[in-house]
């Protein structure tokens, strides 16, 4: 029936009864009646807002005892209101919000603010200071816009089409309840293209910097010319032909040099300022304009103008304006080069498919004699190759073609010779590197090999067995007629089977051994018995 509620110091409650509030519970214990259990007690903190609608939509019906313990701060479309607690400011409240603070709330304060006009007062804008803005710990930052105006640089304030403020250097903040406020912070030392933002900026001008109004350019640029725009000596972009721009600033600072790009080719005192720094850093705007390459020993460059060959340079730096003519430079090595042919399929006379590697050494002999020939001289060497390759193993049997490798390189380099006759190019070293047969003829092959092999090695042992025979026979015939020789064989013999007897045991002497142990009788001993 009763129920107790315990709030601290630091907190209060608000008592619910059937979804109404109808109390303020302050610090301490309470003890509240509640007949049938209808009684809810929601605890908030003392020092902060009530800012949940469902509160916020509750507390506005609540009875007044209850609004007497809070305060109602209510912001309209051109107010924002500032929070702060323990003296710092800790969120921005946007327009068109109610807010309920407890009045004995001693750490938490709020201030509404004017955002009639948008820009902010220089009190304001301290609140919103450098730290503030990078750290980001005050709500509701999304509610202003606080920006910097360098040196060098103003800033253009509109709503909608129209222009509100000019700005020059400093510290600005402008409150973004204001629909349609936009900041625009340009260079001065920046080109303007279109001549609608020049006479945005010149307005503006007038106001933040009126003495730069009588520097402003119109800088054009012909059909035949572009334009380097170097600011304090520096360049920083190639303007392409046909171009409007202007300059907002001082001569001292900007200057631009018109050159004329009739002639493509950039002399030596234009090409000393695309240096590899320049184009290493990437910092100078438009140089799609230009191409600049290095050409190096033992190298020439082909200068290609709207497709044409139109120059051969030698080693050094060159540049060239692409703004008209479309030009390219295409390297090319003079010495010695490397060219594959791998994985050439090629059907031999016989009708054996064979893969075939190819490897050749060319040389340019005359590069310009080779492009008025050929768009692409190293692709056609290629082609060439290729083909002769084709020729020569495809009029030709499997088997003339593995019986003499050397031969097959010596025409293969022929038909290329013959080929690239009067070419520019020569083809000082080729040779076949690999002849690979499908699985089943190399299967095949090994059989035929091997057949043949195994008639070679029965021959020759038909040949040792005949020559062995023939020496036995030798042998026996110099026995027969000699007694000593036969002596001495049963001698050797005797040796042998001595060799495999661990001890011999002699009876009735050595003459025994010799004599009674191995008896071998010639024929006419047999034929005397």
């Amino acid at each position: 029936m009763f129920k107790t509620v315990y709030i601290q110091k630091n907190q209060r409650g608000l008592v619910f009864k059937q979804g109404d509030i109808v109390q303020v519970l302050a610090a301490g214990e309470h003890r509240l009646f509640d007949w049938g259990n209808k009684l809810t007690v929601e605890i908030l903190p003392l020092e902060q807002e009530i800012s949940s609608p469902k509160l916020i939509e509750a507390l506005h019906y609540a009875p007044a005892a209850v609004q007497a313990a809070l305060v109602c701060m209510e912001t309209d479309a051109n107010q924002l209101a500032l929070g702060w607690f323990d003296g710092k400011l800790t969120e921005v409240f946007a327009a068109k919000q109610r807010i309920y603070y407890w009045k004995d709330a001693t750490q938490r304060r709020y201030e509404l603010v004017d955002t009639r006009m948008a820009k902010m007062s220089d009190a304001v804008l301290a609140l919103f200071d450098r730290k503030t803005m990078q750290q980001r710990h005050v709500k509701g930052l999304d509610q202003v816009l606080v920006f910097e105006v360098a040196e060098g640089y103003f800033g253009l304030v509109s709503q909608g089409q129209q222009l509100l403020d000019v700005l020059a250097k400093g510290r600005y903040g402008y409150y973004q309840s204001q629909q349609g406020i936009s900041i625009e912070v340009l260079a001065i030392s920046e080109p303007v293209r279109q001549a609608d933002d020049m006479n945005k900026i010149r307005q503006a001008l007038q106001v933040a910097a009126p003495e730069l109004v009588q520097s402003i350019q119109l800088i054009e640029t012909q059909a035949q010319q572009v334009g380097l725009r170097f600011v304090d000596q520096v360049l920083v972009e190639v303007i392409a032909p046909n171009q409007r721009l202007y300059l907002v600033q001082q001569q001292a600072a900007v200057r631009v040099d018109l050159i004329d790009v009739t002639e493509a080719k950039m002399s030596a005192e234009v090409l000393a300022y695309f240096n590899a720094g320049v184009l290493q850093q990437q910092k100078v705007q438009g140089l799609d304009q230009i191409l600049v390459t290095d050409i190096l020993a033992d190298h020439v460059g082909v200068v290609k103008t709207n497709g044409q060959v139109t120059e051969l340079l030698g080693a050094g730096r060159v540049g060239y304006f692409t703004a008209i003519d479309r030009v390219q430079v295409e390297i090319l090595d003079l010495r010695m080069q490397e060219l594959e042919v791998s994985g050439q399929e090629i059907l031999t006379k016989d009708k054996v498919t064979l893969r075939v590697n190819l490897t050749a050494n060319w040389q340019y002999l005359d590069v310009m004699q080779a492009y008025a020939k050929q768009a692409n001289p190293s692709r056609y060497v290629y082609v060439v190759l290729q083909f002769a390759l084709r020729e020569v193993i495809g009029t030709r049997t499997l088997d003339e073609l593995l019986e003499n490798k050397q031969q097959l390189d010596s025409l293969l380099k022929a038909r290329v010779e013959i080929m690239l006759q009067d070419m520019g190019v020569a083809v000082l070293h080729l040779g076949v590197k690999d002849l690979i047969l499908p699985g089943d003829m190399r299967t095949i092959l090994s059989q035929v090999v091997e057949a043949q092999k195994a008639a070679e090695a029965n021959v020759v042992r038909r040949r040792e067995e005949t020559a062995a025979t023939r020496s036995l026979l030798n042998t026996a015939k110099v026995m027969e007629d000699n007694p000593v020789a036969l002596r001495l064989k049963e001698l050797e013999t005797l040796e042998k089977m001595a060799e495999r007897i661990d001890r011999i045991s002699v009876f009735g002497g050595l003459d025994q051994v010799l004599n009674g142990l191995i008896k071998i009788e010639t024929p006419q001993q047999s034929s005397t018995r």
